[in-house]
Order: structure tokens, then sequence, then C-alpha cells
């Protein structure tokens, strides 16, 4: 207020029109030549010219807002993409597609304006003063550290999956098998199913695990997964030309008579495997894992080699990764179905050499629905004597 008493006191004049406009231009716009300005004229002037011009710029930043707001979504779904876990393919076509689904809500919002608008408002938190107070007393500081770390452990704690598929009932010899496979390596992707036959199969012969059935250590197998879940293409995933995605898988067989306490086997089968994983000082993996590479894996053990400088750091190195990729423990998928990550081959490999079948007209119908979800009598199967798909 003291300055806006101030200015309007500003009213003797500094200067009049015909001081620095020609005569001409006063007679063509018919001004007053001895119209005079002050200081408070030009204050407000200049104010008012800058007002208008403030107007203005924020018109056209708000109007090329959305056009940004585009970008930025499209940004987004380019992010979400590229950090997207590999999608399920179904019925001929990808599941789950974050990018589809902005696209279709996209579509529905330019289609749909007026009605949108009418729709009430669901956010959780209205900005009433006693939604505001609950983040009122929060440290942004602290809040983004504690996020972060909260974060960054979950990534260090993912369970892996292991995906349960059976029992396979075969009425002639009385067995019941059951088929697991792993989820992918991650950190541990030294380990292969040649050494875990080795490795699972000592320990339990020294430890002595009754309720576990030794034999199925001979079953660890490394499979190549199907190029999509559950697709009709028994063909192998590849990450290029060449290279394929393995992971581990094993069989488990009981007496169908038995077949409870075989499930309850099961499960303390694979319990014993997450056990034998962690990182210990007497006996650690890693030492045991650079062994057989260095006899069996060559190129991967010289691969290794020219990271570390010696055996040592190289076994500590794999010591930690296998021990943190399954550190946290599993999650078990029961009622699995074979094609869900294995090929054709594989699926008939399981049938021939566990379950003890010599043809598909020996494998129930019921049996068949384990190995091909969605499974119907009149679907194609494929040839019983089908060739592994060649690298």
């Amino acid at each position: 207020m003291l300055c806006i008493t101030w200015i309007i006191q500003f009213k003797e004049p500094l200067f009049a029109v015909n001081d620095f406009m020609p005569d001409f231009l006063i007679n063509f716009f018919q001004f007053d030549g001895n119209h005079t300005f002050s200081g408070r004229d030009l204050i407000l002037g200049f104010g008012g010219l800058f007002l208008i011009a403030k107007s203005t710029m924020e018109i056209n930043h708000e109007m090329e807002g959305d056009e940004e707001e585009e970008d930025d979504e499209e940004d987004l779904d380019k992010a979400l993409r590229d950090t997207a876990d590999p999608l399920p393919y179904r019925g001929g076509e990808w599941q789950g597609d974050p990018v589809d689904k902005n696209q279709k809500k996209k579509a529905h919002k330019k289609g749909n304006d007026k009605k949108d608008n009418k729709t009430p408002s669901c956010d959780v938190f209205d900005n009433r003063d006693e939604d505001a107070s609950i983040f009122a007393s929060i440290n942004g500081d602290d809040l983004k550290k504690e996020v972060a770390k909260n974060v960054k452990s979950s990534m260090k704690t993912n369970t892996v999956d292991i995906y349960i598929t059976g029992p396979f009932r075969n009425a002639k010899t009385g067995k019941s098998i059951w088929i697991a496979v792993f989820g992918d390596y991650g950190s541990a992707w030294t380990l292969k199913s040649q050494f875990l036959k080795g490795y699972i199969g000592a320990l339990l012969k020294r430890i002595k695990m009754p309720n576990i059935d030794i034999g199925h250590t001979d079953s660890f197998y490394d499979i190549n997964i199907r190029k999509y879940e559950y697709g009709k293409e028994s063909l192998w995933r590849r990450k290029d030309q060449s290279k394929t995605t393995k992971r581990l898988s094993f069989v488990y067989t009981c007496e169908t008579t038995d077949e409870r306490n075989g499930k309850q086997s099961l499960i303390d089968a694979v319990q014993f495997f997450f056990k034998t994983m962690k990182k210990r000082e007497i006996n650690p993996i890693g030492p045991l894992v650079v062994e057989f590479l260095k006899e069996h894996a060559s190129s991967l053990y010289d691969y290794l080699l020219r990271k570390k400088p010696n055996e040592e750091m190289i076994a500590e190195d794999i010591t930690d990764d296998i021990d943190k990729h399954f550190r946290a423990g599993f999650v078990s998928h029961w009622d699995d179905h074979l094609n869900h990550w294995m090929v054709d081959y594989d699926i008939i490999r399981i049938l021939k050499d566990y379950v003890g079948y010599s043809s598909w007209t020996d494998v129930p119908a019921k049996q068949r629905g384990l190995c091909y979800k969605n499974y119907n009598q009149n679907a194609t199967l494929p040839e019983w004597d089908i060739d592994q798909e060649r690298y």
C-alpha cells in the first residue's frame, strides 16, 4: 500500500508528446501534442504491457502442454516396454502389453471426452486438509532414502519360481511322476545340470535324507525353453540367431499308493536343493563349480579367468552370485503344463524316459492335458519320434 501511495504521487509531467514525436505523425494520428506523461503514467503503462505479455506466454505454454504430455506418455511406454518382463504369448497374441493398454486408453479418451468429464473422481486423496496432513510430518529426504532402501532390498530377495506338472500316473508300473522346472538361472548362470547331478547326489549320499529319493538327481536336465509360453510353435526361444534360454528341470518319482508322501518328498527335495546353494565357510559351492568348469567347460572357465586374475576370486564371486540368487527361497506353482516351458521334443522325452510310455496311445487324455494346456480330443499331437531342434 505504501508503494502504491508513493507511485500515485508521481504526477509531475516529465515530457509531452511533441517532445519526441514529429509534427506530421501528431497530425496524422490526431494526437494532442501538448499531452504530457508523468512518472505514474509510465509505471502503469509498462506494468500493463508486462501483464499482457505474461498472460500471452502462459496461454501458449498451456496449449503446448498437451503435446508435451503426449510425448511424456510415449517415453513412459518405451521405458515400460524396455524394462518389462517377457510377456506370455497365448492364442496368437501377446498378453498384458502395457503399451497396448495405454493406446486403447488414449483412443477411448479421445472418443468420449464429454462422457469422461462427467465421471466422478476416485482419487484416494482428495486434497482435503485431513488427507494432506497424513504426509505433512514426513521428511522428504528420509522418505526418499527409505524407498530406495526398500527397492534395493526387494531386488536382492526375489524368490525363485518352481513350476510343477503332474502327477503322471502309469497304471502298469504303479508309479507317479512330477516334473519341476525352475525359473531362470539369473546370477547363478554358472550352474550346469551335469554339475548338479554329481553335487546334489553326493550330498544326499553323505547327509542321509531318507525322506528324499536320491534317484531324482540323475534327472537334472537343462531344457531350452519354448519360444512362446504355451505357444503352438515348438521352437526354442533364442536371444539372437544362436543363443537359447536354458532352465533347470528334474523329475521326481514315487509309488502311486504313497502319492501324498511322495508330493511332500518332492517339496523336501527342493528345500534341500536351496539349502545347498547357501554361502558357507566350510565346503562352499564356488570352488566346486570352478573345478567342474575347468574340467568339463573349458571355454567358460577361460572366459571367467579373463575377468578375474585367479581361481580363488572366481570361486568367491560364484559363491556370492549363487547365494544371492537362491537366498530368498522359492515359490511353487502347482498344476502347470509341460508346454509352458518345454518344446515337444522334451515333453515326449519325459513321457518316454521317465513315465514309461511308448506312444501317444499309452497316454491317457487327462495326462495329455498335463502336457498341453487347453488340450482337447480333436487336437493334433506331435510325432512321437520327433527330432530335437538343432543349435
